[in-house]
């Protein structure tokens, strides 16, 4: 089995903040590592950006197309997501923890635990339930 870490953010800077050096250790044992955000909240030039960062840390890196403010929780975005879960395989995820002052990370809390817990319903590759998920917090700014 290969060894794939997933942190899932609403946020193209999600993950980096919220556990970015807990991704560079994941790499340094091994580890396939990916940074999905649900929402495409910067602009192209700063996907590339980011990609190309996450890249030079052997880290790949995903932006899903849904506005900031406008991810919700429905069947087409439980899909989407599942089928990025499926593809990427990962057994350990770091989710961004839903009791978050901002609504966006509320909703891809939520969101991402759905296709993570039932992905097998929503997806019809095979699809392997995650070993771990974990919640991440992005600090006392946002923490309820």
């Amino acid at each position: 089995m290969k060894k794939t870490i997933l942190a899932i953010g609403a946020h193209a800077d999600d993950c980096i903040f919220g556990v970015g050096a807990t991704l560079l250790k994941a790499v340094a044992r091994g580890y396939e590592a990916h940074c999905l955000s649900l929402t495409r909240n910067v602009s192209d030039s700063r996907v590339e950006a980011l990609t190309a960062l996450c890249r030079g840390y052997r880290i790949a890196f995903q932006c899903l197309d849904y506005a900031s403010q406008a991810l919700a929780i429905d069947l087409e975005s439980k899909t989407t997501v599942a089928k990025a879960v499926a593809d990427i395989e990962p057994e350990i995820v770091f989710l961004i923890w839903p009791r978050d002052l901002h609504v966006d990370h509320q909703v891809a809390g939520e969101l991402g635990m759905i296709p993570l817990r039932q992905g097998h319903r929503l997806h019809p590759k095979p699809f392997r339930i995650p070993r771990k998920i974990l919640y991440y917090d992005m600090g006392p700014a946002h923490s309820i």
